[in-house]
């Protein structure tokens, strides 16, 4: 048994041991001696047969013990060849540049995503693309474990069929003792007693005390011995399961806490991981009314006076419209895989519908043959925040459903033009801030609305999810068979995590508030996606506010993503903050339509005071108006029947409500963002967790702002390259450790560029871009970058 287990282990390590080995790595049974008969087949001997059978069983096993030797030699056989082929292979891995410790990690989330990696399509290896899938898939030795299988089910078998023939054993043991006790004389009676006591019947009972076979068999039990034994072993199996779950809690508690493991000092990355860097087109092209684009909202958003720091604007930026094979020329002296892009969508459409610009289409087609000449992948996003300002003043942008249709035509006419060299697409990138940060948080971002943050940010983003679903069934519709391509989003996904407390109700309330901070950010858009509607928590808190799908777009949306894109920067601490408010309390009947009665009332004061009379059939005596008049303004106040049953909501930030801070051991980046890589790896395992994407996870975006005063302390941005690699090891370890389906990792960002509401204050990027004479140069972080490209893996 021994033998079989260690060779079992051998070969699943290994995956290369023959079958012959396998095979004859147990020694066969040893053969019955010639001429001993069965205990079932002997005759029954009135006197001293019981004693007979004894001595000849203890001879039986006697025999039987040079095959007991001859197993621990094929053990010992066994286990030599496996030290020595351990030895081979630690010899091996010395050899090479990895240790042995980081080929194997590596070699596990290879092997992992092996099967993904031989099923990609033929068109897509013709664009000598590595993979683009890595989906889970056996690994090697997977046939071994077939084959240990078969063994250990062969070897319960024979242990069962043991255990049968044992009980028969036993039974026919009785009979022979009860017989033979009425006939035995009392010397072979003492000699049989004190054999047993020493040896036990056949090996099968335990030893017993002196005396007659009663003692070796056990007397019978009366009814009080069977209830203690039965409340006894029911005592055992409770403590049996109460240890049982202080185990499994204690496990749960030691993976929440990300206790480390044993890391090896090569992380090494599976075969055909996308490696690659981002940017989106308002915040590096320039060229902003260039042959024949249209203005978007970040233009007049950008021109409006105090709205960016600096009153800057992209009107230039760094100019890559002009300047994008210099731009390529970086990607590609990075060795950069995939490059993920946006196209503006004024550029295409300068209105956003109507009319194509064909000197927009052209510049596309350039830039994206220019990637696939130096073997850079594009993935492009649709949409990235810069929506034609037509569309905004003349239709309201995305609070009308009808802009559904308008980002459908725009996204068919970008499949039909690009899509037979585009393979990855991105619909919208972080509906989250276009919605939020566009439509409440005081207009911190285009268009820069604050009407009714109480449920424009419901709309906005309903129909950008809407527009995503349209979208994804067009594309397999009209385009899929051909071009096979992927559609997916890009959701920004921060962690949040409960603030700790001492005070046991406090720290209920702030996971609680941890948990709505998941659900009304990234919750919000990824439920729809896999599981066909919002939250249920955010419904709770919303009612009618937050729109509801029909049952024809929860079927659309199901499966509309092809990979799940994240963009991760940062980790929060939440908890309840003091003006959180509760659900309002549902009313009955009784309180409604008493409600109802005063409102009444006091709408016929209003309709007396304005007409001078009341009106028929009233009640209210004409002495009584210039009184009420002054009570008017109650229907503001308490007895006001509110419009929606839930709780009264200044915007989003009130339905949310959670108070964010850092940990104080937390550094934090220029924007003011905790760095918490075990963010990171949590961040994922929730997604893996929650709506185990097909496609796997591919990492959009992911990078940090340092300060950067003057060009030399901009090339030694050691605090960017530290932030990479630390979040590139919590990437390491979700793969390694907890099995997430990890495919693709994009630094935020190529270049120093345009960011936002900050203007040019704010660095993200791998490239120094000095804006007044538009040089580009490589910073320290991408200079490190390149290495972990070139080697696929992360060295200590």
């Amino acid at each position: 048994m021994s033998g079989l287990l260690s060779l079992g282990r051998r070969r699943k390590s290994s995956g290369n041991l023959s079958e012959q080995a396998y095979e004859t790595s147990e020694p066969a049974p040893a053969a019955e001696p010639a001429g001993t008969e069965s205990y079932v087949e002997e005759p029954r001997k009135p006197v001293g047969g019981l004693l007979g059978r004894v001595k000849r069983a203890q001879d039986r096993r006697r025999q039987a013990e040079p095959a007991d030797e001859d197993d621990t030699a094929a053990d010992n056989d066994t286990h030599a060849a496996h030290g020595r082929d351990q030895g081979t292979e630690i010899s091996a891995a010395a050899d090479g540049d990895e240790s042995p410790s980081a080929a194997a990690a590596g070699d596990h989330i290879s092997a992992h995503h092996e099967a993904d990696a031989a099923a990609e399509d033929a068109e897509q290896a013709e664009q000598q693309q590595a993979v683009y899938g890595l989906a889970a898939g056996g690994s090697q030795g997977s046939e071994v474990y077939a084959a240990d299988g078969e063994a250990d089910q062969a070897e319960g078998e024979a242990a069962s069929s043991y255990a049968e023939e044992a009980s028969v054993s036993v039974q026919q043991t009785n009979e022979i003792e009860e017989e033979e006790e009425e006939y035995a004389p009392a010397e072979h009676d003492e000699q049989a007693k004190a054999e047993k006591g020493s040896k036990g019947m056949f090996g099968l009972l335990a030893r017993a005390r002196s005396g007659t076979f009663t003692a070796i068999l056990g007397k019978p039990k009366d009814e009080a011995q069977l209830a203690a034994e039965a409340a006894a072993a029911e005592a055992a199996a409770a403590a049996e399961a109460e240890a049982a779950a202080a185990a499994e809690a204690a496990a749960a508690e030691a993976a929440l806490r990300m206790e480390p493991e044993k890391e090896p000092p090569i992380r090494k990355f599976p075969r055909g991981f996308m490696w690659g860097t981002a940017t989106s087109a308002y915040q590096i092209e320039g060229g902003y009314l260039d042959e024949g684009k249209g203005l978007s909202i970040w233009d007049a958003f950008c021109h409006t006076p105090g709205k960016i720091t600096g009153n800057a604007n992209a009107d230039i930026s760094t100019c890559h419209y002009y300047r994008f094979k210099e731009d390529v020329a970086l990607m590609k002296a990075m060795g950069v895989k995939y490059y993920r892009m946006s196209i503006a969508w004024s550029r295409i459409f300068p209105n956003g519908r109507g009319k194509v610009n064909e000197r927009g289409v052209a510049f596309y087609n350039r830039l994206i043959n220019e990637l696939i000449a130096n073997r850079i992948m594009p993935v492009v996003t649709l949409y990235h925040w810069d929506l034609p300002l037509a569309l905004q003043i003349e239709e309201d942008g995305w609070m009308n459903p009808k802009i559904v249709d308008h980002f459908v035509k725009y996204a068919k006419l970008c499949f039909s033009r690009f899509g037979d060299r585009v393979k990855y697409w991105i619909t919208v990138n972080e509906p989250w801030c276009a919605a939020v940060l566009g439509h409440d948080s005081g207009g911190q971002h285009a268009p820069g609305r604050t009407v009714d943050p109480a449920r424009e940010v419901y709309k906005v983003a309903h129909h950008m999810l809407i527009a995503h679903g349209r979208t994804y069934q067009m594309y397999q519709r009209v385009f899929k068979r051909k071009q096979r391509g992927k559609i997916g989003l890009a959701l920004n996904g921060d962690w949040y995590e409960a603030k700790p407390a001492a005070d046991l109700g406090e720290q209920r309330r702030n996971e609680k508030a941890a948990e709505r901070a998941l659900e009304f950010s990234i919750g919000w858009f990824a439920r729809p996606l896999y599981q066909g509607d919002y939250p249920s928590l955010m419904r709770e808190r919303c009612g009618d506010r937050l729109p509801r799908f029909t049952a024809e777009q929860r079927a659309m949306l199901v499966g509309s993503a092809d990979f799940f894109g994240l963009n991760h920067y940062s980790s929060h601490l939440c908890e309840q903050p003091a003006w959180y408010k509760e659900l309002a309390p549902q009313q009955d009947e009784e309180e409604r339509e008493g409600k109802l009665m005063k409102l009444g009332a006091q709408l016929e004061r209003i309709m007396t005071t304005v007409t001078g009379s009341k009106p028929a059939g009233s009640e209210i005596q004409e002495g009584d108006v210039a009184e009420e008049v002054q009570k008017v303004q109650v229907v503001e106040d308490d007895d006001e029947i509110p419009a929606d049953p839930y709780i009264e909501s200044t915007g989003y930030w009130q339905d949310i409500s959670v108070d964010q801070s850092d940990d104080d051991v937390w550094k934090t980046t220029d924007m003011g963002w905790g760095v918490h890589p075990e963010g990171m790896r949590k961040m994922l395992n929730y997604i893996q967790k929650e709506f185990n994407p097909r496609g796997g996870i591919i990492i959009t975006e992911n990078g940090c702002a340092v300060a950067e005063d003057d060009v030399d302390e901009a090339l030694k941005d050691i605090e960017r390259a530290v932030y990479l690699k630390r979040y590139l090891t919590e990437v390491h370890k979700a793969l390694l450790h907890d099995d997430v389906d990890v495919r693709g990792y994009f630094v935020w960002s190529l270049l120093d560029n345009f960011e936002w509401g900050y203007g040019y204050q704010k660095k993200f990027g791998l490239h120094y871009v000095d804006m007044q004479t538009l040089e580009r140069i490589p910073k320290m972080s991408a200079n490190w970058y390149a290495e972990v490209i070139k080697k696929n893996r992360l060295e200590s």
